[in-house]
């Protein structure tokens, strides 16, 4: 009877290892939902070379208008290549310089109270409107938006927005 079972032992273990290394490898975004005017910038070596696109959550980009000129935005889920930290890769319009604002992704930004080079916290994250901002937790006055905003979420915790200021992306502390 253990001579019977050998190869379905190992049929199973190889099965199980095939799973696995799916379930490890990154995912690439397939073509096909990535929007025409982002493709080039996503596959330009300004991007490609260190990053690849994160596809951990759904959907793994946004559109809007983030610097608040009319033309769309885009903010894209980054893993670095060499050490896998987890970020935000933002395209705006208005900037002629194929390379994105990087948030996080090996790149030090502020979420909260902390500064950090990996934003693998949030697990939810959507357009929020250009609109009066309320007062968040713990925080100052409450940004006035010149365009569309980043809501960032930990589900059940806490979010915040990421927004530009003209200059630079800021973070406001909505809720804990």
């Amino acid at each position: 009877m253990l001579e019977t079972m050998r190869p379905t032992v190992s049929g199973v273990c190889i099965v199980a290892t095939l799973v696995l290394a799916r379930v490890a490898a990154p995912a690439e975004a397939p073509p096909w939902n990535v929007p025409e005017r982002l493709r080039p910038a996503i596959e330009g070596p300004s991007f490609k070379t260190t990053f690849d696109v994160g596809t951990w959550l759904n959907p793994f980009y946004l559109r809007g208008d983030f610097d608040g000129d009319g033309s769309p935005d885009y903010a894209v889920l980054a893993i670095h290549r060499s050490d896998g930290k987890k970020g935000i890769a933002i395209w705006l319009s208005s900037k002629r310089d194929p390379r994105p604002t990087m948030i996080g992704a090996g790149t030090k930004s502020r979420a909260g109270g902390a500064v950090s080079d990996d934003w693998e916290f949030f697990d939810a994250w959507q357009v929020y409107g250009k609109r009066t901002v309320s007062k968040g937790a713990g925080e100052g006055k409450p940004p006035r938006l010149i365009g569309e905003a980043i809501l960032i979420e930990k589900t059940e915790s806490a979010s915040g927005l990421l927004y530009w200021d003209g200059k630079q992306f800021r973070w406001y502390q909505q809720g804990d």
